[in-house]
């Protein structure tokens, strides 16, 4: 039913739900030292591709010059900070990760988190309570079957039959 839809959406919204994102560049050296060079050239105007695609040890991103969409939350923490306070085009100091010293710059506004509204889903979230329905019902006919024909099936002497295995383990 409608209400049935309403109930499952509000219990799960959060299944629904995108957090902030948005696009960084970022360059990851292992010392400080580098990573300080490194920014000392980015203050000067050097070219944040082409340093990235030279000095960067994240084999994910170096190839296309430290270019990353990031999620709230999917990344370490010291990171993500830093990656979503920065202004658009600035460039962060190094910040320490336990994957070493990055140096990150905004590419974008933060995109708001979402959720995605319920008549997006609505008829997802129909499909999935109507199997649960069915599921329901197949396995509860099957045990009533079960039990009306416990006492009433006999077998030939000397023969009884195989396990049943059951979904439980």
């Amino acid at each position: 039913t409608e209400k049935e839809i309403q109930a499952y959406y509000d219990k799960n919204k959060a299944q629904y739900a995108q957090p902030q994102s948005r696009d960084v560049r970022h360059i990851l050296v292992k010392t400080k030292k580098q990573a300080d060079d490194l920014h000392a050239q980015l203050q000067e105007g050097a070219d944040f591709v082409a340093l990235a695609k030279k000095h960067s040890t994240d084999t994910a991103s170096k190839a296309s010059g430290g270019k990353l969409t990031i999620t709230k939350g999917q990344t370490v923490a010291a990171f993500d900070k830093k990656a979503f306070e920065l202004a658009v085009d600035e460039i962060s100091a190094p910040v320490k990760t336990e994957f070493g010293f990055h140096l990150i710059q905004a590419l974008s506004k933060v995109k708001a988190a979402t959720t995605t509204p319920l008549k997006d889903v609505k008829e997802a979230i129909r499909g999935q309570l109507l199997q649960e329905k069915k599921n329901k019902a197949m396995t509860e006919w099957v045990d009533q079957l079960k039990a009306d024909y416990q006492d009433k099936v006999a077998y030939a002497v000397g023969y009884s039959p195989p396990a049943t295995v059951t979904g439980e383990t």
